[in-house]
């Protein structure tokens, strides 16, 4: 039979596990909280959210669709989507209506790319061949009422966008947005994440 002693000192033994444990366990939230809390100031740094306005983008983002960007690191590619400001400084004959105005379009052409359009057929042609272009809601049979002239050889340090509802964009087939330097592209496009049934990765 164990002392009073004896009994006192298991009772505080265990106390102590226990105590231990607890503390085990709070230091354990503690620290889960902080690298969740450290996560999302990290995505909220790297990723950002935009909201689409317009049809411009059609059949790819509707209206109000709600999209995941990331700032652009290395090399633009063709086929990206992107997002850039509209401002005087990447463009001519601008609406003040239109300044500071993001624009979401997609690559067509990267530096040293000649891009030549055949309106009455809606034929885009990238480098001397028929772009294929899954993308599109429509063949691309608009002339801007301040077109481009083609075929354009794409700049050094600048892009052709084009959105891929093609009859119902603004974009660098018009003068007044013309080619794009790559110096004022923001972000990437990585996910569309609203409407949550139309979440899709790109």
């Amino acid at each position: 039979m164990l002392s009073s002693h004896s009994s006192y000192y298991y009772e505080r033994q265990a106390e102590n596990k226990i105590g231990k444990a607890v503390s085990s366990v709070y230091e354990f939230i503690e620290m889960s909280v902080l690298a969740l809390v450290s996560v999302l100031m990290l995505f909220s740094l790297i990723i950002s959210g935009t909201k689409v306005s317009g049809m411009s983008m059609y059949p790819t983002f509707s209206n109000d669709d709600r999209l995941l960007a990331v700032p652009i690191y290395g090399r633009i590619n063709r086929g990206d989507i992107v997002l850039f400001e509209r401002h005087a400084g990447i463009v001519s004959d601008i609406n003040i209506a239109d300044e500071g105005k993001t624009l979401v379009k997609r690559v067509i052409a990267i530096e040293g790319d000649t891009i030549d359009i055949d309106f009455t057929s809606g034929t885009v042609y990238l480098n001397g061949a028929v772009l294929d272009e899954p993308y599109i809601y429509e063949l691309t049979t608009r002339v801007s009422l301040t077109p481009t002239e083609f075929p354009l050889t794409v700049e050094k340090g600048h892009i052709f966008v084009m959105g891929d509802n093609r009859n119902n964009s603004d974009d660098s087939r018009n003068i007044s947005i013309g080619q794009v330097d790559v110096r004022y592209i923001s972000k990437r496009v990585i996910a569309r994440f609203w409407p949550t049934d139309k979440f899709k990765l790109l």
